[in-house]
Order: C-alpha cells, then sequence, then structure tokens
C-alpha cells in the first residue's frame, strides 16, 4: 500500500486516512514531506508538541507507535538516523547482515570503525580477542549512548564470551539482556535486535522463551548468516543436531567463508554422527584461516574423537602452548591423551588444570570429556554440576558433547539434564 498525505495533510495508506493520535499524525506528517530526508529532533518538536517540551524518550515512543501502526500494512520504513533524528524510506530493507552494517554505518565514522573492529575480534572468540572486544564496545556505548547498534554488538560479544567458558555466571546475561532493553528503547526496528534477544534467552537457558523468539526474529532473517548461525547453535543446544546442521549449512551458504561458522557446522555434524564429515569441514576451516586457533584446535578435537592417535595429543599440545590459546585447547590436548591411551598423562593434565588457583568451573567442565574417557564419571559428573551451580555458558553444549555421551547411563545426569532443559528433556 502506498503512504501518503490525504487532500486534508493527514496520512493515508493508499488514500484511507490512519487512525492516529495527533501527536503521531503530526509526526508521520512531517516525516511523509520530508520523505527520504532526515527529520531533526527539534523540526518534530516544532511540528508536534509546539510549546511544550519534547523529550527524546517521548518521541521514540511516538515513532515506536506509529511503526506499529505501519508494521506489515506498507514497505515504508522509519529508519533512526544516529545523532540527527528519523527519516522515513519507501523500501524494505536490505536482507540479512548487511541491513546490520548499514544501520550500524549511520554512527560518526569514528563510531562504525570501532564497531566494525570490535565485531571482528569477536568471531575470534580467543581470549584476548574477546576482552580487547568487550572493552571497545563498552566504550563505545559509553561514549554514544543512543547507538542501539553497539548495544546490541555488545550483548552478543557478551553471550559469545559465555558460551565460550570466558566468561562466567547469569550476571553477564543479565547485563548483556539489559543492554538489549537500552537498544530496543532506542530503535525497535533496528536490525539484528529479535535475533540478538533470541540468541540471549537461549545463553540465559530459558528455552521455551526462546524458541518463541526464534519464531518471531526468523522471518526477518532468512538472508544473515548470523542469524542463522545463532539459531543453528540453538538447535544443537537443544538437542536436534540433524536440524542444525541443515541451519548451519545455510548459513555457511551464505558466508561460506566464516571460520566461527564452518567450525560450528563441524560440532553439529559430529553430534549428528557424521565425524568424517566433521572433520572435512574443521579441514577446510583450517585451510582458510590457517591463523585461527580455534579452527585448529576445533580439527584436533575432532581427530581425538574420530581418529585418535599419539599425533593428535602432540599437535594439541602445540596449540594449546600458544599465547592466546582458547580455553578449549587445553581440554583438545587432555581428552587426545586420554583416547588415545596416554591415561596417566590424560590424568595429571585434568589434575593440573582443576588444582589451579585461576581454574573456574567454565574452564573445569571442559575437562569432562577426558575423563569421561578416562572412565572417571563421579569426576565428569563433579565438575558439570559445578558448572552448573556457576550457570556457565559452555554447560549445555557440554552436556550434548559426544565425549560425555557415556554418561548418560547416569541417574545424575539424567536429573542434570531436566534441570537445564526441562522435565521432557532425554540425553541424546
Amino acid at each position: 500500500m502506498n503512504l501518503d498525505l490525504d487532500p486534508q495533510g493527514y496520512p493515508a495508506l493508499s488514500g484511507r486516512a490512519l487512525d492516529l493520535p495527533r501527536k503521531e499524525r503530526a509526526v508521520l506528517a512531517l516525516l511523509i514531506r520530508r520523505r527520504a530526508q532526515a527529520v531533526s529532533k527539534q523540526d518534530f518538536a516544532d511540528a508536534a508538541w509546539g510549546a511544550r517540551a519534547m523529550s527524546d524518550e517521548s518521541l521514540a515512543r511516538c515513532i515506536s507507535r506509529i511503526r506499529a501502526c505501519l508494521s506489515g500494512t506498507t514497505s515504508a520504513r522509519i529508519e533512526s538516523v544516529y545523532g540527527e533524528g528519523y527519516r522515513l524510506h519507501d523500501e524494505l530493507p536490505r536482507p540479512g547482515a548487511h541491513a546490520r552494517i548499514a544501520d550500524a554505518a549511520q554512527a560518526p565514522p569514528q563510531a562504525v570503525e570501532a564497531f566494525l573492529h570490535a565485531r571482528q575480534l569477536a568471531q575470534k572468540r580467543t581470549p584476548a580477542a574477546m576482552v580487547r572486544a568487550l572493552e571497545l564496545l563498552r566504550e563505545l556505548v559509553r561514549q554514544h549512548p543512543r547507538y542501539p547498534a553497539a548495544r546490541i554488538a555488545l550483548a552478543e560479544a557478551i553471550a559469545g564470551a559465555s558460551g565460550w567458558g570466558l566468561r562466567n555466571g547469569a550476571d553477564d546475561i543479565e547485563d548483556a539482556l539489559s543492554q538489549l532493553d537500552e537498544a530496543q528503547a532506542l530503535d525497535p526496528a533496528c536490525p539484528g535486535l529479535a535475533t540478538a534477544r533470541a540468541y540471549l534467552l537461549d545463553c540465559a537457558w530459558r528455552y521455551d522463551e526462546a524458541r518463541s523468539a526464534w519464531q518471531a526474529a526468523l522471518p526477518q532473517a532468512s538472508h544473515d548468516p548470523e542469524a542463522l548461525f545463532l539459531h543453528g547453535r540453538f538447535l544443537l543446544v537443544t538437542g536436534d543436531a540433524q536440524a542444525a546442521v541443515a541451519r548451519l549449512r545455510e548459513a555457511v551458504g551464505l558466508h561460506p567463508h566464516s571460520a566461527l561458522l564452518r567450525i560450528t557446522l563441524a560440532r553439529a555434524l559430529a553430534h549428528a554422527g557424521d565425524p568424517e564429515a566433521a572433520i572435512g569441514e574443521a579441514q577446510q576451516a583450517c585451510d582458510e584461516h590457517p591463523d585461527s586457533e580455534i579452527a585448529a584446535i576445533y580439527r584436533l578435537g575432532l581427530l581425538a574423537y574420530a581418529r585418535p592417535s599419539p599425533q593428535v595429543a602432540e599437535a594439541s599440545w602445540a596449540v594449546a602452548q600458544q599465547r592466546d590459546a582458547p580455553p578449549l585447547a587445553l581440554s583438545v590436548y587432555s581428552y587426545a591423551l586420554a583416547r588415545s591411551g596416554a591415561a596417566a598423562e590424560a590424568a595429571a593434565v585434568v589434575d593440573a588444570v582443576l588444582h589451579c588457583q585461576r581454574m573456574s568451573p567454565c574452564v573445569g567442565v571442559l575437562h569432562a570429556a577426558a575423563l569421561v574417557a578416562l572412565g572417571h564419571h563421579r569426576r565428569a559428573l563433579a565438575l558439570l554440576e559445578s558448572a552448573e551451580k556457576s550457570h556457565c555458558g559452555v554447560l549445555p553444549m557440554a552436556l550434548r558433547d559426544p565425549g560425555n555421551a557415556a554418561l548418560a547411563r547416569e541417574p545424575e545426569f539424567r536429573q542434570l539434564m531436566e534441570r537445564i532443559f526441562g522435565p521432557t528433556e532425554r540425553p541424546a
């Protein structure tokens, strides 16, 4: 339907006046008259508030109500223009991740550069890179508190650090959700917002809410590889490995050169019972990203699972010794030792890690698979239960790890699965 002004100057869809309150009508009429141009907050104040003071919050609420009125009826879209105001576009936003970048690019150039650099660092998933990404994004939000794209990126980075064992506790996830609340208050239609909220609910172990959030987010995210990747992760964590493989293949098809997407697809293939295909995907990630520690250690972990050998253990140790090795690296080393028959050496590595003063439950739980391979089920269960008490983001994926599958016979493991995933949950 066409959005325009009727003969009386009221906003109308295909000639039919919209039923809007006075302020919303005046704001939308101004946007229509200035179509495709940025309208300043002062102009809105003059047109709709008159002598009364207008706050940024009251304007944002007004815009939100107009967006709700237009939703599903027209291709017209009200776009936030950072530092200026809003403008009306008559075309649908570009699909996928491009819409997120285009929206973020409306900030000042230095802010955009910091935003892009932080996102690239967060994709590396190594300790130093994640710490720096979080620092950059927190500073960006501090300097530009009305930049919703930065708040969404910060929320996703917090969740990513938690999910990879780089941070502890539920407080981080609540902090990330609060960042999304702030972003929504600034711009309810900001690209990536719905996807990020579904992801955060997943990380908060609120799986029923996450499932509903994904159902709402996916229709607008079918061309966004980041959204498909995060939904694939959700499917994997909630036990539907085959659906996760299909979703992650979609994501890789849209973004074939992402190491993070390929190694997550590799993990899903292993969970789905196809370790050889998993190794192939991980090898391709290593070929395309020869400097990626996370791709290298994932490939070695899959080799330790499917083709254990002393050489795999040796290669794992070489990665674990690197300066910015992810926490996963040392656990792959202990697992590779255990799987290749070096039981005493594997036990010594696990003991050294667990007795380290700096060891967190999120790091400890990564060594559960090595303990399972050694037949130490009681100790492995203790690590999983400790991770539950600390709400470690890595725990749900660890519970699905094929390396921990032998624990499914233990009553304590089944009870833990039900506490995390719900009373109808059954171990895979």
